[in-house]
């Protein structure tokens, strides 16, 4: 597979030889093709396991920094908060509604938790969105060819 051009990748043909292969006869382990090493799950884990332990890191720092006062709403936002509490005055409803109310509603709103989405990019980066790219068209393909032919 590491020789094998992009056209080959995209329509399996690189496994057509292993595929007669082990149709004519059991296959052993020297038959299969070798790993990329940058492909090896070894690799692969250690690399997910460092980029996740970062990624929490990263949310655990935002949600402290946010938690301390020193994330604050943007002057937009805030401009909206005061909009809705003078509409709520105008109307007259019962439920009075502060600033503060407002701010710690936003704050838990706000707060970051890791992505393993993201994590994943940190590793393998392009060929995880092209492979969840891939796996859309194709389930949107499927879809297309299963409609009903109409003929006139």
């Amino acid at each position: 597979m590491t020789t094998a051009n992009w056209l080959s990748i995209l329509t399996f043909a690189w496994i057509t030889p292993t595929l007669d292969l082990g149709y004519a006869r059991t296959l052993q382990a020297t038959d299969l093709n070798k790993v990329d090493k940058s492909r090896s799950a070894e690799f692969l884990s250690t690399g997910l396991e460092e980029a996740w332990k970062k990624r929490v890191e990263i949310a655990n720092t935002y949600n402290k920094r946010l938690e301390n006062g020193e994330v604050k709403p943007s002057f937009a936002r805030q401009g909206v908060w005061w909009c809705k509490r003078r509409w709520r005055n105008v109307r007259r409803c019962n439920e009075k509604m502060t600033k503060e109310d407002q701010e710690a509603s936003w704050k838990k709103a706000k707060r970051k938790r890791a992505s393993l989405a993201w994590a994943l990019n940190d590793i393998i980066g392009r060929r995880f969105w092209i492979a969840g790219v891939y796996k859309v068209s194709l389930f949107l393909f499927s879809l297309v060819m299963r409609r009903p032919l109409l003929v006139f």
